[in-house]
């Protein structure tokens, strides 16, 4: 999760979320400091983690040895599969700070009962004591390193349901594990569905619970939104490809889809949502699940 501009993105636009996410903190009581906005923009600071032999952009907490052994063995994978599935590579290494401790955590990341978030500077950090109990270690680090190939690109504060369905999508479910397809398919025949409009994700997190506006759970806002990115890419394979190397220019979703697809996100999403209504749930499940 998270949202965010890579460092080598615009600086006005850098300094521009700054002026919002500092106006958001000041107007909306959240219990932020200084020092954890310094996080978002500037990095975690290196000198509070051991560092890993092997894989040096791998930090971990003090006791957190055997956290950062996992981590170091799926990681080339991991961001091997997010080059392959996004059609481009890492121009660089982002840092992977891992806490095995509540306090931790609680200490760098911004939304605390969370599994991970990537900054706005591409520094990745993980909740040990949360993901590895749930083994979904390896889902979430593939998650976050779908948000972290973006920011470092340029591309950052994008809708909450592209930026989240890409994601959960090209980790095989990661962020969405507690929800499955015929619970999605289910809410979504009830009308409980999330709908394509929403703000970007640098504004989400002071803007209120985007899931509570549908009345869905923040999983099931994951889990439809990932179904709705693998219509996309099952609609048209050609097109979906158009759209990610469009994105990477020109850093706004709904025209690259509209460029890629000659149709409107709307228009789209209106196909989706009668294709879901049409489905058999079984065959649906089965589908997604394959």
């Amino acid at each position: 999760m998270f949202w965010g501009e890579g460092a080598s993105g615009s600086v006005k636009a850098g300094y521009l979320f700054l002026l919002l996410l500092l106006s958001a903190v000041m107007f909306s009581g959240c219990a932020f400091t200084p020092q954890k906005l310094y996080y978002v923009f500037g990095g975690l600071p290196k000198d509070d983690f051991l560092q890993h032999k092997e894989i040096k952009n791998i930090y971990f907490e003090k006791n957190g040895s055997d956290f950062a052994e996992n981590v170091a063995k799926i990681y080339e994978n991991d961001k091997r599969q997010i080059e392959l599935t996004h059609g481009f590579e890492f121009r660089k290494e982002h840092a992977v700070f891992l806490c095995v401790t509540k306090e931790c955590y609680d200490k760098y990341a911004i939304v605390t009962g969370a599994g991970a978030e990537t900054h706005y500077s591409g520094d990745i950090i993980l909740n040990g004591r949360k993901i590895i109990a749930e083994n979904r270690v390896e889902s979430i680090l593939t998650h976050e390193l779908s948000h972290a190939i973006w920011f470092e690109n340029g591309v950052g504060c994008m809708p909450r349901w592209w930026e989240e369905g890409l994601a959960v999508l090209t980790s095989s479910g990661g962020g969405a594990e507690m929800t499955s397809v015929e619970e999605a398919t289910k809410s979504i025949k009830a009308g409980k569905v999330f709908e394509p409009i929403d703000a970007s994700s640098c504004r989400v997190f002071f803007g209120g619970d985007l899931s509570k506006k549908y009345g869905i759970s923040w999983s099931m806002y994951y889990r439809q939104s990932e179904m709705f990115v693998k219509f996309l890419k099952e609609r048209d394979g050609a097109a979906f490809k158009m759209t990610l190397r469009s994105l990477k220019e020109n850093k706004n979703i709904y025209k690259s889809i509209v460029n890629s697809y000659g149709k409107s996100v709307q228009q789209l999403w209106s196909e989706w949502i009668e294709s879901v209504k049409n489905s058999n749930l079984s065959k649906e499940s089965n589908r997604q699940n394959t």
